[in-house]
Order: C-alpha cells, then structure tokens, then sequence
C-alpha cells in the first residue's frame, strides 16, 4: 500500500506512514503516530491514533488483551 498522510489540525501536526500490503500499521506504528500527532499525557483532542478531523482514510484500530486482560491497541486497518 502507498504511503499515507495521517493530520491532527488542533496542534497542526501529521505523519506520514506506509502500512503493510493488508493497510495494516504495527501495534509500535500506531503509538509512535499517537505520540506524534498529540503527544500529551491526559489531552483530550483526539482519539486512539491521534488523529482529528476527517482523514483521507478509513481508519479502524482494534485492540486486544494483554497478560493482565487490560485491552491495548493491538494495531490498525487503513482502508482507502
């Protein structure tokens, strides 16, 4: 899959990324764009990727348990 731009327009901020054949980003892709995108601790602005406003993509992140059964983001679908 080509490159995507992904934009956070309350702190003017955007990252670009290459998800896997798939459109799937890596559970570390996904958290390096929320820190990217809003990387401060209790800001409100967006969601689990970071992003705010409508995106040129369809984004769908999923999450799954961990070893103590707290859910974390486990990755996520670009769909175009």
């Amino acid at each position: 899959m080509e490159t995507i731009t992904l934009e956070n327009n309350f702190h003017n901020s955007s990252i670009a990324l290459r998800p896997s054949k798939e459109g799937r980003l890596s559970a570390s892709q996904v958290k390096r764009t929320k820190k990217t995108l809003c990387g401060i601790t209790g800001c409100t602005c967006s969601g689990a990727l970071g992003t705010r406003r409508p995106q040129e993509s369809q984004i769908e992140v999923f999450y799954l348990p961990d070893q103590w059964g707290m859910f974390r983001v486990a990755g996520a679908y670009i769909f175009k």
